[in-house]
């Protein structure tokens, strides 16, 4: 499958879309209005993968072959620090008297 990260209305990706769905080729467009959220991160000794919430679905990392940016962000760390950090305001961290 390929991870295609994208301006929604960019026309570009829209034209490659067209032909992947032409050849039958597996993708996931996101954007940087989609929820995307971490799970977990599975290590062993060969093996490293990361699971993903991607709008209320399940995807491994290494389910994705190919990647491909264009013209867009994805909110990742806003969702890290509003769900793990739990701080109440972030400008009151402690910088060690600096």
């Amino acid at each position: 499958m390929v991870l295609i990260i994208s301006a929604i209305d960019d026309l570009s990706t829209n034209d490659v879309i067209d032909w992947m769905f032409f050849y039958n080729v597996k993708f996931l467009r996101i954007s940087e209005d989609d929820e995307i959220r971490f799970k977990s991160v599975k290590i062993s000794c060969y093996k490293f993968d990361i699971e993903l919430y991607i709008n209320n679905h399940i995807y491994m990392l290494s389910d994705f072959k190919s990647f491909w940016y264009r013209r867009s962000h994805f909110n990742v760390l806003k969702n890290i620090i509003h769900e793990h950090c739990k701080l109440d305001n972030p400008m009151k961290q402690k910088t060690n008297g600096l």
